[in-house]
């Protein structure tokens, strides 16, 4: 089991909401899960104080009579422990509409119960659910990190560039990205927030790279 686990069990109790972010989403849940039972007095595959989440089957991600019943199930006692455990997997899958739906209960939740997240990147997540859960990365993650761009090279060797930039990754993942959205003009932030994923405020890097690239340019003329 991945030493994150053995760091949490030492918690007494719980951290809760928590983020737990690996690529292999397969051996993450799985490991999730036993995690949870290892909690539990009594070890049952069904128990009724761990519930378990994820994406409607044949769907791409959740549907909100999901996000509905885990909401009602969190205002519950728990039957046998002291705890209920509620695992979310593929929190990153969520449409916003519900990851908005999840802020009050991620936040206002009953001391009884504990939320444990799982993704495989934070990107798709909402700023605002990112801030209510702690996060612990089960892998060495720096390497997915893109690049920070150096505008001052041709526009068209940094396009051919950028499209080996992988599109999970948002604009708050770059280097440097505090201290360009600071010096960005009224009018260029709002040029790049009509990108597609404008709702999610997660910056598709080519709309980001295209606007930065002329603000760059239109200041050093």
């Amino acid at each position: 089991m991945n030493p994150i686990f053995e760091r949490l069990k030492e918690q007494n109790p719980l951290q809760s909401p928590l983020l737990l972010v690996g690529r292999k989403k397969d051996l993450l849940l799985e490991q999730t899960k036993d995690f949870c039972r290892s909690l539990l007095k009594r070890k049952a595959l069904d128990h009724p104080d761990l519930m378990f989440f994820s994406v409607e089957s044949g769907s791409k991600t959740y549907s909100m009579e999901t996000i509905r019943l885990l909401i009602n199930e969190a205002s519950l006692m728990p039957f046998e422990e002291s705890f209920r455990y509620f695992i979310l997997d593929e929190v990153d899958t969520m449409l916003p509409v519900h990851q908005n739906a999840l802020l009050k209960v991620l936040e206002e939740h009953p001391p009884f119960v504990k939320f444990i997240l799982l993704a495989s990147s934070v990107s798709p997540l909402l700023p605002t659910v990112l801030s209510r859960v702690k996060k612990f990365f089960l892998e060495e993650i720096e390497e997915e990190k893109p690049r920070f761009p150096d505008f001052s090279r041709p526009f068209s060797e940094l396009h051919l560039e950028v499209q080996n930039f992988e599109e999970k990754h948002s604009f708050t993942d770059l280097n440097n990205s505090a201290e360009v959205m600071r010096n960005l003009s009224n009018e260029t932030l709002q040029w790049t927030l009509n990108g597609a994923r404008a709702e999610t405020m997660h910056i598709k890097k080519k709309h980001l790279f295209e606007s930065l690239y002329a603000l760059f340019h239109n200041q050093n003329n």
